[in-house]
């Protein structure tokens, strides 16, 4: 039997998680917040050693008769630290074991004496953090045999230069096998990756650089009681602080540049490398080129299922999702998962790695019901693989959290997002970057709900962290910023929404290059509170300063570039120019077209809204075309209760209103009414918003209201009006997010009507029209009261318990109100 399954550590990004972000909202037109994914870890700066010292893991020695006065032993360690900076040496096989259980995400390289080998490894093979074991014996043929069955054993090694070797070798696979994917880049590894392309091209006082550099380096920890490493750095300072010296560490590079093939594996490492830099700078196609550079020669020179084509695999599948191609990235994924199903054991964790970033793309492209089944599958592997509270099994819980959130199973959503937020406390210090994260995504979920004090709440305590975990103008920083101006822009308080974006921004244009999608998301996200307060010039500045970045930075089919045309013709559509609002609507649903699957929430937000441009122009049997194929996506792509579906049929109520098929709208109203009751929280603000459509409905049209709906909507009025009051005027109308939960507009949309508050007064002009609705029903009540009563004690035969609470429910709100409003 094996020792135990082989473990290195995990491809790409293991957790390859994305921070959720997404707000709820509801207006006709459906509007896209850009969302800013995948939070980045700190990018401090740190200095890179100039002689390709490797230490991005942990060498520990465990032997028994271990001694560094010893001649062999001392002169061991130091062969040893020509490779390594920091090397932990144990006499005692329970002090070394409790040493390595102490560092569960760091990957340890171990040599042990052969004597050591049966009663210990064993023990310890199984370990996630044991990366490699190097048995150092003068007796090899004595463990040959041995070693066949256990998997992380490296070799029976008699002499310590090979051992260094192997070490050196191991070091470069852990390197490739834990480079970050996205965002996630330890500084350490993206200076290493760039350095020659740095050095060759950078303008500096080399004097007072190197000067800088070699004090670093000789109060570094790793350095100090290191007397070899320290002459190196002193030798290193003083020729290299001479202007008149070259620096020979150019010429190293190129002679071995010159020396080695082309196709050697070390140059597979660096161009994988090189990749990961580059996306993480989101430049794509440069990220796209490197990494398939990096695979070419990785199909010449390893065997066709080797582990390291699987990262490859996995790296480019990563990079088409973020360009929007997702079938290649879905194709990418599934062969990278297809080699770790042959190369490793069942429940390896590069196999949940695999399952992980395959459910990243169909979360995506809107198939939630597989992103669900392939996180759930990649989270059944940790659980077996990895120790109960790892940090990787909170970032499984973090997307299933995202996929329940975006199906608005918002419940479901909060109880993975609190679980991994669970996870995250125990395993990691408390001011940690994912920490921030996961109150981030608890924020979104309660804005989502409309629980805004909630979703602030969290999104400050996210960002406090943020504070102290990071630099002044890390990019995570903008983030916050900017989820708090969505919250600020949900509540009707723009002002605030606005200098919170601007923060965002301000932050991103130091920390990103100039043309960094990220940037063009902050642009959008300004135009969108610019196009809420009515100021339409500057809101179309914005969105097209958005659009012209996209242009450079993303594919030219990129869905983020339909993003910019449907929010372009948003703005269009509320200064009436109709003509230009469909041109930019059907542009958008030209790409997305392309682009994503065809039952994909987004075409279907893209019909809503040309069926909304139609509805104004009196095109009525157009707009119910298009609003209609726009259900029938939802109805595919979307929950059966999910309130993208409500919106669309309050849409379909509203056409049919302005067509005089009463009938018809009013069907449409109350469905859309179900699902919201069914989907929403009992005092979300999209109630309020139905309930007066069809108080409208009635009132344009003189029909007799049920007794029910009197009083449903009258109780619910009170209780929008009272919430309102102490809500500081929040208007019902929101901005929201296509493909999600944009939805319908508070009142009809009637053609001599404001379409969302546009106005700076829509704060004032939302409320009054609560308060003017809410008289209305009191009015009606009042009108028809005896007829309620004579219902209502017709109703007494068949249930007396519903007459008497709905009659004291019904005269306990009136009197309540009426004490509102003296």
């Amino acid at each position: 039997m094996d020792c135990g399954a082989s473990a290195p550590m995990p491809i790409g990004n293991l957790s390859n998680e994305r921070s959720s972000l997404l707000p709820t909202s509801s207006t006709t037109l459906n509007q896209q917040l850009d969302l800013n994914q995948n939070p980045k870890r700190d990018r401090s700066r740190i200095v890179v050693p100039l002689d390709e010292l490797v230490q991005n893991f942990l060498l520990v020695w465990l032997d028994e008769k271990f001694d560094e006065s010893v001649d062999d032993y001392g002169h061991s360690i130091k062969q040893l630290r020509r490779t390594v900076n920091k090397i932990e040496t144990f006499c005692d096989t329970d002090e070394c074991v409790e040493y390595m259980l102490q560092f569960q995400n760091q990957k340890i390289l171990l040599i042990i004496s052969g004597a050591l080998c049966n009663s210990v490894v064993p023990h310890i093979h199984n370990m996630t953090q044991l990366y490699s074991i190097y048995v150092f014996s003068q007796k090899k043929e004595k463990y040959e045999e041995w070693a066949k069955d256990c998997s992380k054993v490296k070799g029976i090694f008699t002499e310590i230069i090979p051992i260094c070797d192997a070490v050196r070798q191991s070091a470069r696979q852990c390197d490739e096998d834990s480079v970050p994917i996205g965002s996630e880049i330890e500084p350490s590894f993206m200076y290493t990756q760039l350095f020659k392309e740095i050095i060759l091209t950078i303008d500096f006082d080399k004097t007072k650089e190197v000067k800088e550099l070699v004090e670093y380096a000789r109060k570094h920890p790793d350095y100090v009681e290191n007397n070899a490493r320290l002459k190196l750095i002193n030798k290193f300072g003083e020729e290299y602080g001479d202007d008149n010296i070259t620096f020979e560490v150019i010429d190293k590079h190129d002679i071995k540049e010159k020396t080695l093939p082309p196709n050697h594996p070390d140059f597979a490492h660096s161009y994988n490398g090189i990749g990961a830099v580059y996306y993480s700078m989101g430049e794509y196609s440069k990220a796209l080129s490197s990494y398939e550079r990096s695979l070419e020669i990785k199909k010449i020179a390893l065997p066709p299922n080797h582990p390291s084509l699987a990262a490859s695999y996995h790296n480019i599948g990563s990079v088409y999702d973020n360009i929007g191609e997702y079938s290649k990235a879905l194709s990418s994924h599934e062969r990278s998962l297809e080699i770790q199903k042959i190369a490793l054991p069942p429940n390896h964790p590069n196999l949940a790695s695999s399952y992980q970033g395959i459910g990243l793309v169909y979360d995506s492209m809107g198939e939630y019901s597989k992103a669900l089944s392939s996180y759930e599958r990649s989270l059944e592997i940790k659980k077996i693989a990895l120790p109960p509270n790892h940090p990787d099994l909170a970032s499984s819980y973090n997307n299933i959290g995202n996929v329940y959130k975006n199906m608005s199973e918002y419940s479901k959503a909060l109880s993975s997002y609190e679980r991994s937020l669970e996870i995250r406390k125990i395993a990691l210090p408390p001011n940690h970057p994912s920490l921030a994260a996961s109150y981030n995504n608890i924020g979104a979920v309660y804005d989502n709900m409309g629980e805004y004090s909630k979703a602030l709440s969290s999104y400050e305590r996210s960002l406090e962290i943020k504070k102290i975990a990071l630099p002044l103008n890390h990019p995570d920083l903008a983030i916050s910023y900017n989820n708090i101006g969505m919250v600020y822009s949900h509540m009707g308080e723009y002002s605030k929404a606005l200098s919170s974006h601007e923060r965002s921004l301000e932050i991103k244009k130091i920390a990103l290059p100039p043309n960094h999608p990220d940037l063009a998301a902050s642009y959008n996200n300004i135009g969108m509170v610019y196009n809420n307060m009515g100021e339409y010039s500057k809101a179309l500045s914005s969105h097209e300063r958005a659009l012209a970045i996209r242009k450079i930075a993303l594919p030219p089919n990129h869905p983020n570039l339909a993003t910019s045309d449907l929010n372009i013709g948003n703005v269009y559509i509320n200064m009436g120019e109709y003509s230009k609002a469909l041109s930019s609507y059907e542009r958008s649903l030209e790409i997305r077209k392309i682009t994503l699957p065809p039952n994909h929430p987004d075409l279907a937000a893209s019909y809503n809204n040309i069926g909304a441009v139609y509805d104004n122009i009196g095109e009525y049997s157009k707009a119910l075309t298009s609003y209609e194929r726009s259900l029938e996506i939802r109805k595919i792509a979307l929950p059966p209760n999910h309130p993208s579906l409500a919106a669309s049929y309050n849409n379909i109520g509203a056409v049919y209103d302005n067509m005089g098929e009463y009938s018809k709208a009013l069907s449409s109203y109350e469905r859309s009414l179900e699902i919201q009751k069914i989907a929403l929280p009992p005092n979300h603000p999209d109630l309020a918003a139905s309930y007066g459509n069809i108080d409208q409905l009635f009132e344009h049209h003189n029909q007799n209201h049920s007794t029910s709906l009197i009083i449903g909507y009258l109780k619910l009025n009170i209780k929008k009006f009272q919430s309102a009051s102490r809500k500081s005027q929040r208007p019902i109308t929101r901005t929201g997010n296509i493909g999600t939960n944009e939805q319908h507009l508070s009142i009809k949309n009637d053609k001599d009507s404001s379409i969302i508050s546009n106005k700076n007064k829509d704060t004032k002009v939302n409320f009054e029209r609560l308060l003017s609705t809410t008289l209305f029903s009191i009015k009606s009540v009042l009108n028809n009261f005896e007829k309620i009563l004579n219902d209502f004690r017709q109703s007494l035969v068949h249930d007396e318990t519903v007459y008497c609470l709905d009659i004291f429910s019904c005269l306990t709100s009136l009197n309540e109100y009426f004490k509102l409003l003296l």
